[in-house]
């Protein structure tokens, strides 16, 4: 696992992957939510207007509907060592 894995990791926090548009154009982001934030950011999203950094702190990111394999990889083994 790379350096940043690890500190990702052991800062904790729940990955979620986000899918949105930014300037009208398709862009996904998987972010560690801050605990305690995700009621406000399901309040949010409901009304379509959000900052995303407002509730975590973003972990990768890019252009597209999904995320590359690589990034997918990355975050399904940061994951399995929760």
């Amino acid at each position: 696992m790379s350096f940043i894995l690890k500190v990702i990791k052991s800062e904790g926090g729940e990955i979620r992957l986000i899918i949105a548009q930014e300037n009208s154009k398709d862009c996904w982001f998987y972010v560690r939510m801050n605990p305690g934030s995700y009621s406000e950011y399901k309040s949010k999203m409901k009304k379509g207007d959000l900052n995303i950094r407002d509730y975590g702190e973003i972990l990768f990111s890019g252009w597209g509907k999904t995320p590359p394999e690589d990034i997918k990889q990355k975050v399904a083994a940061l994951n399995s060592q929760n």
